[in-house]
């Protein structure tokens, strides 16, 4: 596996190609959604979603790991809930 790091800065549609992703300014392009076999809809949707993706990462993230630790900090805490070991294990996905 390389060292290599994602591109930094929030990420944003291209100006003029809407499925295109782009970040930083000016857009460095990161991602082309432009399927053949897709329409200019699924494209714009599926750019959208990553957008949004890329974007949310780190506070999702970040407020994942706040909740398991107030929750490991509580003495008072007994039963491990489900939701509680889905968010473990999305920390743990999202953070390779």
């Amino acid at each position: 596996m390389s060292d290599a790091k994602h591109t930094p800065g929030k990420w944003r549609h291209h100006d003029m190609e809407h499925a295109t992703v782009v970040a930083g300014t000016p857009g460095v392009g990161v991602a082309d959604c432009n399927a053949t076999h897709r329409t200019d809809k699924e494209n714009e949707a599926n750019a959208q979603r990553i957008v949004t993706a890329v974007n949310c990462h780190d506070d999702l993230v970040e407020a994942l790991q706040d909740l398991v630790a107030r929750v490991d900090d509580d003495p008072n805490y007994v039963p491990m809930s489900e939701a509680l070991i889905r968010a473990r294990e999305a920390i743990a996905r999202a953070r390779g």
